[in-house]
């Protein structure tokens, strides 16, 4: 069996190519998985930017020198399998490569997830090495599923940026200041301030073209255009950067001063492998931040996460529409518009490596 994957250059995420390898036989204690479908967001971009230094290239390694996998959060479904506790059929969400299928070597099963053992990578990014068990997943609701790709893994950055400013006090600022306010992680984000009743400003910056589309969602009480930010008023803030864009830091330190508590670093929607830079901002990723929550507050923590998720799920078709895409060439245009910053902030990617609905596949054999 022939096994069809994305990859891209390490150097330069804009350059990629598609590959196609023989899938050896399973070994004792493996599983293959068919890759069904998954999201894709500027979220998988950032992945590929921070892919060298943040170890996000080393969850799927691949032996083509200069390129490695981008990686994706869907559904699978188990086809093969020497785990007798992981029969053929079963589906699975979690974290995969652009393929078509994947071979894991499970351990620590239990009847909610099991894990992948990736012993190189940092103990605090174990949340990728999770695998949830669809049979028993709290966040799978068969009418949202592909919501649910696309929005899971952002909602947990937003979820998680809520709770880390609630714990800091939000430094004292009066203020939330969001770039990107069209991106779903900035526009969750401010969502989960409105339900918590935070009582903070939200100010949203955006491009002027996403200007309609941003106030449209009625959960920011300012919507600011990127040209008018030095227009702010001097109160305390806090400044969550989805954009990435150091200019714009610079611009709000520049009007603020001393007003401006903290700038953190959220995504990178606006730049490129060369343009990264962390200058200025404190990096913010919601890994380390889950396993520091859940050694300190245990289940609470999820099921509050849950609690708000269904929130989302009750709101989000206001707002955004998925856009499907089956086979190679479906992907490379998605991936192409999301790198080129030409997809429209209302849309949402559901993607397949394979050319036709893989779980009809599945189904009819």
């Amino acid at each position: 069996m022939n096994n069809q994957e994305l990859l891209v250059s390490r150097n330069d995420i804009s350059k990629f190519e598609l590959s196609t390898s023989h899938i050896k036989p399973l070994q004792p204690g493996e599983i293959l998985l068919q890759i069904n479908k998954f999201g894709l967001t500027t979220n998988n971009v950032t992945y590929a930017v921070l892919g060298e230094e943040y170890h996000y290239f080393d969850f799927f390694p691949t032996k083509k020198k200069g390129m490695a996998k981008v990686n994706v959060w869907g559904i699978s479904t188990i086809i093969k399998s020497n785990v007798t506790e992981l029969p053929v059929g079963e589906k699975i969400f979690g974290y995969f490569p652009m393929s078509q299928y994947v071979l894991m070597k499970p351990f620590k099963i239990t009847k909610s997830f099991f894990y992948e053992k990736r012993d190189k990578l940092p103990l605090d990014m174990i949340v990728y090495n999770q695998y949830v068990r669809i049979s028993h997943d709290p966040y799978y609701d068969p009418r949202h599923v592909d919501y649910m790709l696309v929005f899971r893994p952002l909602w947990w950055t937003s979820f998680c940026l809520d709770d880390f400013l609630n714990e800091k006090r939000f430094f004292d600022a009066e203020n939330v200041i969001i770039s990107s306010a069209s991106s779903k992680t900035a526009f969750g984000f401010a969502l989960m301030l409105r339900r918590n009743n935070r009582r903070k400003k939200i100010i949203g910056i955006t491009s002027g073209k996403n200007m309609d589309f941003v106030k449209s969602l009625n959960l920011y009480h300012v919507v600011v255009n990127y040209d008018h930010v030095s227009e702010l008023e001097q109160k305390p803030s806090v400044y969550v950067d989805v954009a990435g864009d150091d200019n714009l830091g610079d611009t709000l330190q520049s009007t603020l001063g001393s007003n401006l508590k903290i700038r953190l670093l959220a995504g990178i929607s606006h730049q490129t492998t060369e343009q990264r830079s962390t200058k200025g901002s404190e990096v913010f990723f919601a890994a380390p931040w889950i396993d520091h929550r859940r050694r300190e507050i245990g289940r609470e923590f999820v099921r509050r996460n849950v609690v708000s998720w269904r929130a989302l799920m009750d709101n989000v078709h206001e707002w955004v529409d998925i856009t499907k895409g089956y086979g190679s060439k479906s992907v490379i245009k998605a991936y192409k518009s999301l790198i080129d910053g030409e997809s429209s902030p209302n849309q949402g990617f559901v993607l397949s490596m394979h050319e036709k609905d893989a779980e009809d596949m599945l189904s009819k054999l």
